[in-house]
C-alpha cells in the first residue's frame, strides 16, 4: 500500500504487517484503506508463516530495492494469534527493524537472548482495558523488556476490547508515529 502522494525518490517508513499478500484483496485489519496510511508504505504479507525460511529476508530485500526505506530499517506490527510467531521473526531479524507494535499481541516468552537482540528495536504494546488475558501477557513481556533496557511502551486503551476497532486507520498510524 503506497501513500497517495508516493514519490520513488523520497524515503518512507515501511511497515511489514500480517495480511494475505494478494493484490486486490482486503488489506490488514488496522490500516484497511489507503487514505489512512498518511505517508507510510505498508506491506501485507503472510509473515507468520515464513519463520525459519529465507523468504523473509527475500521479502525485505525486494521491498528495499523498490522503496527507499526510512533509516534503512523496517517497522512491524502483529496482533492476537499471529503475534508470537511475528515477534520471534522480528527478534531473529532485529538488525533490520526499527520497531514492532503488538496490537493486543506479545511474544510467547522473553528470554535473555530476546532482550539482547531487541536492544536496538523499539517495542510497543497496545492492549484493550477489557482484554485481561492479552493485557497480562503483554504487560509481562513489557516488564521483562523494560528491565532489560529495551525501549518499550505499554498502553492500555480505555474501554478497549481485544479487537480495538476504534484504532483502525488514522489512530493506528498515530501509534506508529510514536516510534519513528
Amino acid at each position: 500500500h503506497l501513500p497517495p502522494d508516493f514519490d520513488a525518490e523520497s524515503s518512507y517508513p515501511v511497515l511489514i504487517g500480517p495480511g494475505d499478500a494478494e493484490e486486490g484483496s482486503d488489506p490488514g485489519f488496522y490500516w484497511q484503506t489507503d487514505p489512512h496510511i498518511k505517508g507510510w508504505v505498508i506491506v501485507d504479507a503472510q509473515i507468520w508463516d515464513i519463520a525459519g525460511s529465507g523468504s523473509f529476508d527475500a521479502l525485505l530485500d525486494a521491498v528495499a530495492t523498490e522503496i527507499n526505506v526510512e533509516g534503512g530499517k523496517f517497522h512491524a506490527v502483529c496482533w492476537s494469534a499471529n503475534s508470537a510467531a511475528i515477534f520471534q521473526l522480528i527478534t531473529d531479524h532485529a538488525e533490520r527493524f526499527h520497531s514492532i507494535t503488538g496490537m493486543a499481541g506479545n511474544p510467547r516468552g522473553v528470554s535473555a537472548a530476546d532482550i539482547e537482540a531487541l536492544q536496538t528495536v523499539k517495542v510497543q504494546f497496545v492492549v484493550g482495558e477489557n482484554d485481561p488475558y492479552w493485557q497480562r501477557s503483554a504487560r509481562d513481556a513489557y516488564e521483562k523488556l523494560l528491565a532489560g533496557g529495551v525501549d518499550t511502551i505499554f498502553e492500555v486503551v480505555p474501554n478497549g476490547e481485544h479487537v480495538m476497532t476504534n484504532l483502525i486507520g488514522e489512530p493506528f498510524i498515530q501509534k506508529l508515529e510514536k516510534l519513528r
